[in-house]
């Protein structure tokens, strides 16, 4: 079988775990394929067209599951090899097999590092993956509006950027729906908002949802009652009959929600890297992300705390680091207090931990998250002894987050209630002198005193 789309090469070094292998094969085991493989930038175009398709049916899309290809055949043909940086010169490499990939890294080695780095690796196999196109229109799109991509899944650790540093020692955190609050044993803590610069364009896709539904409702104009409500029908399966410019719609709106997947994902690694630079040993709490799709779905559907979680995981493993969850339940990080030992259920419109013994006032988050960074790993049971050698120097840096976290209300940015801090009073200045008046309000009280010393008899 051959690939009959546009065709671009992505080389992932993955690390791969047992297990790892995806379910559904569709037949492709016994399937030899031999692929033109292009390399390009990241800014590069789509490659030329590939091969014819074969014994294909009849309304099929040609969905290309993610699997697994045994006997798969990469062949370095004598074509070019496209590199943006390159100028899309001919190379006149050739070759097949494992010299034709040595042949390729040894062309691209002060390039593309992360494409050499890749072809040092064994081929584990080849991924074949149709994703979805803004419109059949767009650049390397079939008529249906879909694009081909060939992933490489290589043996081995990815690439470590060298701009990515690895910190050494322990670090707490504490994960809310859309906050993070980072303490580490040595350097400064932090409370910020989680995922902070994304935003998606609400109005714009609710839009997008009530012309779908209006052009749903006036192609199946069957398929309601007079009151405009859905017609049961048992356990039949509606038919639902979508026009062209109902697709049309839904493509517009999958890309918005597209991009925002891509830019959350991005978002994930930025914020990933930044607890990695850190320390070695991560600590948090290990929690029921399901539970907080019940609780907070609006949040979480936006921030997607639980693939941060999955990616913190895998980028903690690839540099030599240990994630550590605890159990909420023998933890408590939240109720606990490491000054008389109690445990306090607190609300969660109560955002600060303050206690009889003298321990607080100290925001929740940070709290939490500082408890978790001086737990031990192997008993990860809090014990009052274990805290108060360490209390006196980080309460202090806890009150500077909490310090630099109001600052930024003041200056304006918006912060969700479980920080602790007023909206409103936040951000009024505080200043003991009068309040600056307009330049309008300055010129009418202006007049109004001139009037006044007119109207006054004068002094005798």
């Amino acid at each position: 079988m051959k690939v009959a789309r546009w065709v671009r090469e992505e080389t992932v070094g993955k690390g791969l775990s047992p297990g790892n292998h995806l379910k559904h094969q569709a037949g492709q085991d016994s399937i030899s394929t031999s692929l033109a493989v292009y390399f390009m930038s990241q800014e590069s175009r789509p490659a030329r067209r590939v091969g014819k398709a074969s014994r294909r049916a009849k309304g099929d899309r040609m969905r290309i599951p993610r699997g697994k290809v045994r006997g798969m055949r990469i062949a370095i043909s004598e074509r070019e090899v496209l590199t943006r940086r390159a100028g899309y010169r001919e190379t006149g490499m050739s070759g097949s097999g494992r010299d034709g990939w040595k042949r390729v890294a040894r062309h691209l080695a002060s390039r593309l590092l992360r494409v050499t780095h890749g072809l040092k690796h064994r081929i584990k196999y080849a991924r074949l993956i149709q994703r979805p196109a803004s419109s059949p229109r767009a650049a390397g799109a079939d008529a249906q509006g879909s694009r081909y991509v060939v992933q490489l899944a290589l043996e081995g650790k990815p690439h470590h950027k060298p701009k990515h540093s690895i910190g050494t020692g322990t670090v707490g955190g504490d994960l809310g729906p859309s906050t993070l609050a980072l303490v580490p044993q040595e350097g400064e803590a932090s409370l910020q908002v989680f995922c902070a610069e994304l935003a998606p364009d609400a109005k714009a896709i609710r839009r997008l949802q009530r012309q779908m539904e209006r052009q749903r409702r006036a192609a199946n104009p069957e398929q309601y009652d007079e009151k405009g409500r859905i017609k049961k029908q048992g356990n039949k399966k509606l038919q639902w009959k979508h026009s062209k410019r109902y697709q049309a719609t839904r493509r517009r709106k999958a890309t918005k929600e597209r991009k925002l997947a891509a830019h959350r994902k991005s978002l994930h690694g930025r914020k990933v890297h930044e607890v990695v630079a850190l320390g070695s040993t991560i600590i948090i709490e290990k929690i029921s992300y399901k539970a907080w799709q019940k609780l907070f779905g609006k949040s979480v559907g936006l921030r997607a705390p639980g693939m941060f979680v999955d990616l913190l995981r895998r980028t903690v493993a690839s540099t030599g680091g240990t994630l550590v969850e605890v159990p909420t339940r023998t933890t408590a990080l939240s109720q606990w207090c490491h000054g008389c030992g109690k445990k306090v259920k607190k609300p969660l419109s109560q955002r600060w931990h303050l206690c009889a013994c003298g321990i607080g006032p100290v925001q929740r988050d940070l709290y939490s998250a500082f408890l978790a960074a001086y737990l031990d790993p192997a008993n990860p049971t809090p014990s009052c002894a274990r805290y108060q050698r360490y209390w006196e120097g980080a309460e202090a840096r806890l009150r500077a987050a909490h310090e630099r976290t109001t600052q930024r209300a003041k200056e304006g940015q918006a912060l969700p209630r479980s920080f602790g801090i007023p909206r409103a009073g936040a951000r009024l200045p505080k200043s003991p002198g009068e309040p600056t008046l307009e330049p309008a309000l300055l010129l009418r009280r202006g007049r109004l005193e001139a009037w006044k010393e007119r109207s006054e008899p004068p002094l005798l």
